[in-house]
């Protein structure tokens, strides 16, 4: 087998490649023996030295499981259900609000805080206030008959609806 064909059998996941180095480790095999022989066999697509002597560490130490650890921290999404409801009740609370100050207050990163506001919740700042971009029919409706309200009052006396 050779060429193209040879670069598409010898592509290995990652989890492959570790299992790989726990054989040869258990196999008795140093870090430096099993980089030369991964980087003979896989070319490019071998992983680096250093990989090779930290995952070769790792099984010395006991590890037994090829998978990457559960890593602790902050979570990669902060756009949550709950975090979009209390930027939405921060916003109907104070339309003024700053997206400095609502990240601030639940904690967020102002591009976080600004693509919540602005491309979930769909709001423009107009005027110094958070308008929402698509009305819904609910508050169509209710503009509506605010509207009307306000002409019947005109029609009934003109001046009076004026002061």
């Amino acid at each position: 087998m050779s060429g193209p064909l040879l670069d598409v059998v010898l592509k290995m996941e990652k989890n492959e490649k570790r299992a790989v180095i726990k054989y040869l480790h258990m196999k008795g095999l140093s870090a430096q023996q099993i980089h030369l022989d991964m980087k003979e066999v896989l070319g490019d697509d071998a992983p680096s030295q250093a990989t090779v002597y930290r995952w070769t560490t790792a099984f010395k130490c006991g590890q037994q499981s090829t998978e990457d650890e559960h890593h602790s921290g902050r979570p990669s999404d902060t756009c949550t259900e709950e975090t979009i409801n209390s930027v939405q009740d921060m916003i109907l609370k104070n339309r003024r609000v700053a997206i400095k100050y609502v990240a601030e207050c639940l904690k967020l990163s102002s591009g976080t805080t600004h693509h919540i506001i602005a491309e979930v919740l769909s709001y423009n700042k107009v005027c110094a206030r958070w308008v929402p971009r698509m009305l819904t029919v609910e508050i169509m409706l209710v503009r509506m008959q605010t509207s009307n309200r306000n002409l019947e009052l005109y029609r009934t006396d003109p001046d009076k609806f004026l002061r």
